[in-house]
């Protein structure tokens, strides 16, 4: 259990799960968490406005928060991507759909068998109809295919979480619902007891974690 910083008045946006440490984004800046793997609650910093302003992270595990990239919605079904502490020097890539995506989620992974040490970034967003996956190689935006969703309305995407082994999972409403992208095979689907507790963030790395 851990606390915000700024309590009641923090309201962050994205979670990230990267190795031993969460990053966490509002509307307005980042925030790096503690490491996790102890039993002490969490202790946040924010980090520099001026070299990580707010945006979705797409980390690899167990790396400095400065070798990430980051991504933001850029326009109508645009997305900005850069590194970490390089934040001039964006890439403006075109969505296949054109529709803006709600929420997106990405993390780095290796490129392939072909290209073990070069590293490539996979993202999975919701544009209110579809579950689009997709690869980014450099400049090059690779559509790999969508996953199925049940017919829901768009508002009950809460949040999504993509992780280092190719797992994304997804908070609709209450439930949660998970996909091994990598493999295209579909995980399961549950409804926890949150009794009075109500889910608005999660991400998965060594443990699901999950924000209210």
């Amino acid at each position: 259990v851990s606390k915000w910083p700024h309590g009641q008045f923090f309201r962050p946006e994205v979670l990230t799960c990267s190795g031993r440490r969460i990053l966490a984004a509002t509307a307005f800046a980042m925030y790096q968490s503690s490491d996790v793997s102890g039993t002490a609650p969490l202790l946040w910093q924010a980090l520099p406005r001026k070299d990580f302003p707010a945006a979705v992270p797409l980390c690899q595990d167990d790396v400095p928060v400065e070798q990430c990239f980051f991504a933001r919605a850029h326009g109508d079904g645009q997305l900005a991507v850069w590194q970490a502490a390089n934040h001039s020097a964006e890439d403006i890539l075109e969505l296949p759909s054109r529709r803006p995506w709600q929420h997106f989620t990405g993390v780095q992974l290796p490129c392939g068998e072909q290209e073990p040490h070069r590293r490539c970034l996979l993202l999975a967003g919701w544009d209110g109809e579809r579950l689009p996956v997709l690869w980014i190689r450099g400049q090059e935006l690779t559509p790999s295919f969508d996953l199925p969703l049940p017919s829901v309305e768009a508002s009950a995407v809460r949040a999504m979480h993509l992780n280092s082994a190719g797992q994304l999972w997804l908070l609709m409403g209450k439930e949660l619902m998970a996909w091994d992208v990598l493999r295209g095979e579909y995980i399961g689907r549950w409804q926890p007891d949150w009794q009075d507790f109500t889910p608005r963030l999660l991400c998965a790395g060594r443990r699901l974690l999950v924000a209210g």
